[in-house]
């Protein structure tokens, strides 16, 4: 018996075969999975070598096809399932090993499976355990439910342009898609009408490079932004003025950069902002800004930091974005202090403020290692940061400790780098309060938010 993913082993050998970097053969192995790894891939052993897998279940033995190796460990891409697991369910994408890696699992599985995979790494990594129960609050709905979605370009089964996504594993081509059940129905409609106007041009695929999509649950509109990456390309925007699609921008973007960076705005209609509501304000962001990619959600972290944090004196609030969180706690204290290094989301903070007409709040464009972060954070009594996935960087780190705020919140996207970044803390800090939220459902991935009390020593 065997379970067959979308893919015929014959067209991967053809399309996608990936060469064994060592001898240039093919490496089509046969794979039992032992456990889940903290990435969300599966874990197996070929020949000894640990090889990691997305879409795959403990338990199941599956063909697959090595396409990476390095540092000891490969990375292999699922062929077949040759013996699935009772608990395997039928992913809603063919794309699913690109953007909800875990749709083969059953929700309440994922759930159980984040919680587990973070209380032991934390125990393992750090020797910390948590002495209560760590809950995960969950969202609803578990599909549709992202704000935004970058795409790509290639041509479908019938060679017509298509929007894609990457295969995982660098230069391992594309999934061509109509739609991503992880994304708002708004957004796969709004990029539906743009593929069908974009093929009335008989454009390629290699003349464009991406398409990001930002969606706004408050005003039900989406903004686009079209990279491209021939200047002479003329397109007329008319046909959307009376259209889901709030505002588009198409960007001539250089070439000779694989990332989608504007080297010129050619043209554009409409809004270039959308506005969200989250905890009773109201915030403005661009189609790149960063900001929460499931906004109902968010309302309940907001309300659980409102709920264990005191009211005090001053809050810093650091990588803050276009304000949310900070502002969302500011009627809780005297003054805010929000820091963000992007010059973009620094702009949308400044309206942000002026917007919900807050009195108290004072914005710093600066990134949080360069900036003179000592006597910043020496001016306030909590300290709250919303790092990247790399988590705090070593210089700030360094700042935070020496400046020791009493209170320190820290919201992460990636409790193994604040796992790292706890390590160091605790040289000052006890974990007051812990809870975990599950903002990210078909993924391996969730959001931490730890409350920490500094420790007060008993020494005069």
């Amino acid at each position: 018996m065997y379970f067959n993913i979308s893919i015929s082993f014959h067209f991967a050998k053809k399309m996608f075969l990936v060469y064994d970097v060592f001898d240039m053969k093919p490496r089509l192995i046969e794979l039992k999975i032992e456990k889940t790894t903290e990435s969300g891939e599966g874990l197996g052993y070929f020949e000894g070598m640990p090889i990691l897998v997305f879409g795959v279940l403990v338990g199941e033995l599956i063909l697959a096809e090595l396409f990476k190796k390095k540092a000891g460990v490969g990375k292999a891409r699922i062929l077949q399932i040759l013996e699935p697991s009772q608990e395997r369910i039928a992913p809603r994408d063919d794309h699913f090993e690109s953007c909800g890696p875990w749709q083969m699992m059953p929700i309440g599985r994922q759930r159980e499976l984040k919680k587990k995979l973070i209380q032991e790494y934390f125990q393992r990594e750090i020797g910390f355990e948590w002495g209560g129960e760590l809950i995960l609050e969950v969202s609803d709905p578990d599909w549709g439910y992202r704000n935004k979605m970058e795409f790509s370009f290639a041509v479908d089964a019938d060679n017509q342009l298509a929007l894609a996504l990457h295969k995982r594993g660098g230069h391992c081509g594309y999934y061509s898609l109509d739609h991503c059940a992880l994304a708002n129905d708004r957004i796969n409609k709004a990029g539906q009408s743009i593929v069908a106007w974009l093929r009335l041009y008989n454009l390629t695929f290699r003349e464009l490079k991406s398409l990001i999509l930002r969606y706004s649950y408050h005003e039900d509109r989406v903004l686009a932004d079209l990279f491209i990456k021939e200047k002479a390309v003329d397109l007329d925007l008319s046909v959307f003025k009376e259209n889901i699609i709030a505002g588009m921008r198409i960007i001539y973007s250089d070439r000779r950069s694989p990332a989608s960076v504007t080297t010129e705005v050619l043209n554009g209609f409409g809004a270039v902002y959308l506005t969200e509501k989250i905890g009773g304000l109201s915030f403005r962001f661009g189609p790149e800004s960063f900001f929460q990619s499931n906004p109902p959600a968010f309302e309940k972290l907001i309300d659980y930091l409102r709920q264990n944090i005191d009211d005090d004196e001053r809050l810093i609030d650091l990588y803050a974005g276009v304000g949310v969180i900070g502002f969302c706690l500011a009627d809780r204290f005297k003054s805010v202090v929000s820091l963000e290094f992007n010059q973009e989301a620094s702009a949308f903070a400044r309206e942000n403020v002026d917007l919900n007409d807050l009195k108290n709040v004072e914005i710093i464009c600066g990134e949080a290692e360069k900036a003179d972060l000592e006597k910043i954070i020496q001016a306030g009594d909590v300290l709250l940061v919303d790092p990247p996935r790399s988590g705090l960087h070593p210089k700030a780190l360094k700042k935070i400790l020496a400046a020791a705020p009493k209170t320190f919140v820290y919201v992460s996207c990636n409790p193994y780098t604040q796992a790292r970044d706890l390590s160091v803390l605790r040289e000052k800090y006890a974990v007051k309060s812990w809870r975990l939220f599950d903002f990210y459902p078909q993924t391996p991935h969730c959001e931490s938010v730890m409350i920490l009390s500094k420790i007060v020593s008993n020494m005069s």
